[in-house]
């Protein structure tokens, strides 16, 4: 397979430079809490750049947000990049911050969600152990705009918060991807050359499950996805967002979930190209999949505090 092609060598550096990808949209006050979460990594700060892609943001609100960004040291002294562009929506936006980057790894992390203060060096170890191509891990829901609790190295992990919960990824597990989402979630680690091998995230716009589609397609074509087994990042509950408006049973809603499947299921059926009798079965798999999405109450993320 073309991911046992390129191996270990890439990441074995002493000290990897580690580019935090984190794409943006009218949320600036959530994107100062996620980029104060890069800057207290206890990684070295040389080993850290951060790529932060401003996706078309318009109110003023936002826009001042970005100014103050743009006069923090780490983009002044041009280690850090932040790019503004037309909204073009995740999949472009991630792939234009990665393209952007210098870095032997690649993390990308959504604009709300905050990492813990290790969460990169436990990566970049992990990385260095495994020889994985790509490191996904649990996450651990925050449900307020305040910032989450620091999770210190080596301490030991606090009680869940009343009202969240933890979400742990099964991992490369194909036969099960056809009917959820096992891999992991966007906010996970990537060598750069098996991310641009890959050629990235699919570019849809307006559609959701991008993340399931990306790693889908990497571990059928045999690249190595592991699962770091501990929460390494806050995922930040609330409202919006492709999975918020695949909720419910409007028609925008319907339309939005069958969009949203068809995504994840398309490498199953480009792996499968060829073979009709088995996109057949795939297809069926879909369906089912939609029809048991429209009998489960909706699960809209709850609102923040």
């Amino acid at each position: 397979p073309a991911g046992q092609e390129e191996n270990a060598p890439a990441g074995q550096e002493e000290n990897p430079l580690v580019t935090v990808c984190v794409v943006h949209h009218e949320r600036g006050p959530l994107l100062f809490q996620a980029l104060d979460s890069v800057r207290r990594q206890t990684l070295s700060p040389g080993q850290i750049e951060a790529v932060v892609v401003d996706d078309g943001s318009a109110t003023a609100g936002a826009l001042a947000a970005l100014d103050a960004l743009a006069r923090w040291p780490e983009f002044v002294s041009g280690r850090w990049t932040l790019l503004r562009r037309p909204a073009r929506y995740l999949g472009a936006a991630r792939n234009a911050a990665a393209r952007q980057a210098r870095g032997v790894f690649l993390v990308f992390l959504d604009d709300d969600n905050v990492l813990k203060p290790h969460a990169l060096v436990t990566l970049v170890r992990a990385a260095r152990a495994s020889g994985a191509h790509i490191l996904t891990m649990p996450n651990e829901k925050w449900p307020s705009l305040s910032p989450p609790p620091d999770a210190a190295q080596g301490a030991p992990q606090s009680p869940l918060a009343e009202g969240t919960e933890r979400w742990l990824p099964v991992g490369a597990a194909p036969a099960v991807g056809i009917f959820k989402n096992c891999f992991g979630d966007a906010n996970a680690m990537v060598r750069a050359d098996a991310f641009a091998a890959l050629g990235g995230f699919t570019d849809d716009p307006k559609i959701g499950h991008e993340d399931w589609e990306l790693w889908a397609r990497a571990v059928l074509r045999g690249y190595r996805l592991e699962v770091v087994p501990e929460p390494l990042y806050w995922y930040r509950l609330g409202g919006g967002g492709m999975l918020a408006e695949a909720a419910g049973g409007s028609q925008r809603a319907q339309a939005q979930r069958e969009a949203n499947l068809a995504r994840s299921l398309r490498p199953y059926m480009q792996q499968l190209e060829g073979w009709p009798q088995a996109q057949q079965m795939v297809q069926q798999v879909q369906r089912a999949r939609l029809a048991e999405s429209e009998q489960e109450p909706a699960r809209v993320r709850p609102g923040l505090e």
